[in-house]
């Protein structure tokens, strides 16, 4: 049974009306509606005032403590004497808690005011099930063995809380998902890049289908980066859809926009693929789909008297994504070169054995990766080679060291 159904009772008991019970508490007919049908949560006085009113516990009425009898609850009500102490016990909490931060769709129950709401209630609780005589901290300190179920109660709230804002945002993206639906104007459409050979960028494909289309419409994709329009380009209308191509050069965060402009004037828009709705994730990171990834980095290394170990190293090489012909970047061999002093010293092969010929390399070294004795002065450069099928070359710098003259250390240079 929820608040408001336990109000409902115990309003229907008295034989009044909502109106009656308003006027009784001060309120309007539609505040004590709100209430019943679980829209609204009373305020702190006013359950306090329902607890008098119906003669029942706080605590019955918030669902976290069983129904006593009326002579029981009179006896064991709060008294001028606790709630004066309940009064400056939150004035204390509202004093000590932190602004909070506020959200972009903050919900009833994440407000300051709902938060100060759930404070009174668990203050009221902790106090209410009190037996009138003694003094109240002797029967504070008498209570404690009973706090841990209030807690369990409040961790019980705060899981049907989540469970409930779960379920509500579920509600709301469905119903975002159903109005963008009645919005869009465009039953279909695609976007397919095709890289070009210099790996410079890329020529865009777009074909979009109205669900209706008029006489005297055009179709035009628009193409933004940072909200900068880079292309705009007119469709072409083949009796089933628009279709047509844009040319655009290598650069990630492309927004795209398919624009249906009406013989009227009139026009709607549709945004196709942007950075906050992926809908094709390499079209808007163009960049990053027709980029040749090849990074490499030392992991471990140890210096003893100008005597450089290496023990650790990582390299990573990804062809394009994009790329139509994956089997051109296909890896054939690998080097490691040291370079002392701007002249290459020594240059070796790595074995990828059981790697070669992948599109996607990750090797790491296992013990000593080679040794190099340098003398103060020196600079030394770890690069990489890697060699592709197509017999083109790339190189990657991996790490950078000197050998400084008045503390006669190896250190690492950072660029």
């Amino acid at each position: 049974m929820t608040l408001g159904q336990r109000i409902a009772e115990q309003r229907k008991k008295l034989g009044l009306s909502q109106e009656a019970l308003g006027e009784r508490l001060g309120l309007s007919r539609q505040a004590v509606s709100k209430w019943e049908a679980d829209a609204a949560v009373p305020e702190v006085d006013k359950l306090i005032a329902l607890s008098k009113l119906f003669s029942v516990p706080v605590g019955w009425l918030l669902g976290v403590e069983e129904e006593v009898s009326s002579a029981q609850s009179r006896e064991e009500g709060l008294t001028d004497v606790q709630l004066k102490l309940v009064e400056e016990i939150v004035q204390r909490y509202l004093a000590a808690r932190p602004e909070p931060a506020s959200t972009r769709r903050e919900r009833w129950w994440n407000s300051p005011k709902a938060l100060t709401l759930l404070a009174f209630a668990f203050l009221i609780l902790l106090i209410a099930g009190i037996k009138v005589g003694g003094s109240i901290s002797a029967e504070l300190s008498g209570y404690q063995s009973n706090v841990s179920g209030l807690a369990a109660s409040y961790q019980l709230l705060q899981e049907q809380i989540s469970g409930l804002q779960y379920r509500m945002d579920a509600l709301t993206g469905q119903m975002e998902e159903q109005l963008e639906a009645q919005t869009r104007f465009l039953s279909d459409w695609s976007l397919e890049p095709e890289v070009w050979d210099n790996l410079e960028g890329a020529t865009i494909r777009f074909s979009a289908i109205p669900k209706t289309v008029r006489e005297g419409d055009e179709g035009v994709l628009s193409v933004q980066l940072e909200g900068v329009e880079m292309a705009r380009v007119a469709g072409e209308w083949n009796g089933t859809a628009y279709t047509g191509q844009v040319e655009l050069e290598a650069a990630d965060g492309y927004c795209y926009y398919f624009i249906l402009n009406h013989a009227d004037g009139s026009q709607e828009i549709q945004a196709l693929s942007t950075i906050s709705e992926l809908k094709s994730y390499y079209v808007v990171y163009l960049k990053e789909g027709v980029h040749l990834q090849f990074e490499a980095r030392v992991d471990n290394w140890r210096d003893q008297n100008g005597f450089l170990t290496v023990d650790a190293w990582c390299l990573d090489y990804t062809a394009p994504g994009l790329c139509p012909e994956l089997d051109e970047f296909r890896t054939k061999g690998l080097e490691y070169v040291l370079c002392v002093n701007g002249e290459e010293t020594r240059r070796e092969a790595v074995d990828i054995e059981g790697f070669a010929g992948e599109t996607q390399l990750s090797l790491n070294s296992t013990g000593q990766f080679f040794q190099i004795q340098l003398y103060p002065g020196d600079r030394l450069e770890l690069r990489f080679v890697l060699e592709l099928e197509n017999g083109e070359t790339l190189e990657t710098s991996a790490q950078s060291w000197f050998y400084d003259r008045e503390s006669q250390i190896l250190k690492q240079m950072v660029e």
